[in-house]
């Protein structure tokens, strides 16, 4: 097998590892909160997004359990420093601005182990339970 042809295998079997653990978060989610594309079969789960109207305490409550987040988007692409000053961003963004709130990246990758899967899945379960 060719290094191109082996790296393909190794990154397919990462995408199919990625959807697998964005899949079990969403079963522990409950409406309002939601694992972004977590439905979409195109998703290869590069980032496991929660979208949760408290973001906040989804934090905190992850942070207590000893699970790392973070916010990878907390400015819009079009409101970047170096979008200063470019012709585009002329009208309100609402549903984009909301989701600068919502959104907290959750661990997502090849190698966690099941037990970690779990402990993030229980915190999502609880916080959907309080409806943030």
């Amino acid at each position: 097998m060719s290094l191109r042809a082996r790296n393909r295998h190794h990154l397919d079997n990462f995408n199919v590892e990625r959807r697998r653990i964005i899949a079990h978060y969403a079963a522990a989610t409950a409406a309002p909160s939601s694992i972004v594309g977590a439905n979409d079969p195109t998703n290869v789960g590069h980032l496991a997004i929660l979208r949760a109207r408290n973001r906040t305490a989804g934090a905190q409550a992850m942070s207590r359990a000893g699970i790392a987040t973070d916010i990878h988007y907390p400015v819009l692409d079009c409101d970047q420093e170096s979008a200063q000053g470019l012709p585009g961003r002329k009208c309100p963004l609402p549903v984009s601005e909301r989701a600068l709130d919502e959104i907290l990246t959750l661990p997502c990758y090849p190698g966690l182990t099941e037990q970690e899967i779990e402990r993030v899945a229980r915190v999502l379960s609880r916080i959907a339970d309080r409806g943030d």
